[in-house]
């Protein structure tokens, strides 16, 4: 497997840094201990992951010094972009394995870029920064369509959420019926004649509950109940919405992808390891 594989095949910078951010936000609020393991984890095979890019970078020097160099400068675009730093770890072992792994990326790159022409350099600078974002262009315009439809089956959701509960249903349909429905009987039936009133004041109750079946939009509470269970588990929604912020659409992202793909393939010179 080519490092370019690896760098656009492994878990987008966005996303490993939500876990690397998260993780000291859960350790002060006390989360369970499986938890924060399970991201120590994920955060150990990231930086398991950022060496071997390195050492696959650092091996193509054999072949072109300025394409190393380009590759390894994505690694550390990548890692910077990560959030992870070795202060993320509390056991010794992992600190220093991520320590040496941020010193292996920063000595090889200032050595392979020393070696380079300024015009190089600023190529491998263009080439590594385009390349460091691919993975998140594709990643947003291939789940561009669910993204969007998880964002807005969310959104029904928050915003509808407390007009649905089982609890406050049933106290607005037990009021209404036996309080409501007496109430205006009463009301229109003692202003007018009561037979009439009786009418009058049946018509005033469904008309208002009419409006609180419109006020509560239980329809479309229920279709973004039942999207959400549907998609929830295609898209990671934060890294979606991040980017989604960022980018703004999928024209645009479109855009970007093309333009950092006119750089990447031609400076790499193999697009079959930009297949990822």
């Amino acid at each position: 497997m080519g490092w370019l594989d690896l760098v656009l095949g492994a878990a987008s910078a966005s996303a490993s840094m939500y876990n690397a951010s998260q993780l000291e936000t859960l350790r002060k609020q006390g989360a369970e201990g499986a938890l924060i393991q399970a991201i120590i984890q994920y955060l150990r095979e990231q930086i398991f992951e950022f060496k071997q890019m390195t050492e696959e970078a650092v091996a193509i020097e054999a072949q072109s010094a300025k394409i190393a160099a380009g590759a390894i400068s994505v690694v550390e675009l990548r890692l910077l972009s990560s959030g992870i730093t070795p202060d993320l770890f509390q056991e010794l072992g992992d600190k220093e394995y991520a320590k040496n792994t941020v010193r292996l990326i920063g000595e090889n790159k200032r050595r392979l870029l020393g070696m380079l022409s300024a015009d190089e350099q600023n190529e491998v600078g263009r080439v590594a920064a385009a390349a460091a974002r691919l993975p998140d262009y594709n990643y947003y315009v291939s789940n561009f369509d669910v993204g969007r439809r998880l964002m807005e089956a969310t959104s029904a959701i928050a915003k509808y959420e407390t007009r649905n509960g089982c609890m406050f249903n049933t106290a607005l349909s037990l009021g209404y019926t036996f309080v409501g429905l007496p109430a205006a009987i009463i009301l229109f039936g003692s202003s007018i004649d009561w037979n009439i009133g009786v009418v009058v004041g049946v018509g005033v109750w469904l008309a208002g509950f009419v409006a609180i079946i419109i006020w509560q939009h239980a329809g479309e509470y229920k279709a973004a109940k039942k999207t959400m269970e549907e998609i929830k588990d295609k898209v990671n929604l934060p890294r979606f919405m991040a980017l989604d912020k960022e980018l703004g659409g999928k024209d645009h992202a479109q855009q970007l992808q093309q333009t950092a793909q006119a750089l990447v393939m031609p400076f790499f010179g193999d697009a079959r390891l930009l297949s990822a």
